[in-house]
């Protein structure tokens, strides 16, 4: 079960569109730009980050707060911990 909980994390972190990221930041109070938008879904397709590694997220959030600003990082950041608690995941993440 927890191989296959893991492989539809991945699946739907693969799967984000730029809409996606937009609606779930206005969804969780903060701004991203269609640009912006592109260039982290951009860096994420090319670089293969796998959710479930610290490193990964951590090198993700750096270009989150590149792309954008450290508070973005920051909100990013929380609104991942939040989803991965609501959807009762988060002891796979650690």
């Amino acid at each position: 079960m927890k191989k296959m909980i893991r492989q539809m994390v991945r699946d739907k972190f693969a799967s984000l569109t730029t809409k996606d990221l937009i609606k779930h930041g206005k969804q969780y109070n903060f701004h991203l730009t269609h640009d912006q938008a592109d260039k982290i879904l951009a860096y994420v397709r090319k670089n293969s980050l796998d959710p479930f590694s610290e490193r990964d997220r951590f090198k993700l959030l750096k270009k989150i707060a590149q792309v954008t600003d450290e508070k973005t990082a920051q909100k990013a950041n929380k609104l991942f911990q939040n989803m991965v608690q609501s959807y009762g995941i988060d002891h796979l993440f650690k």
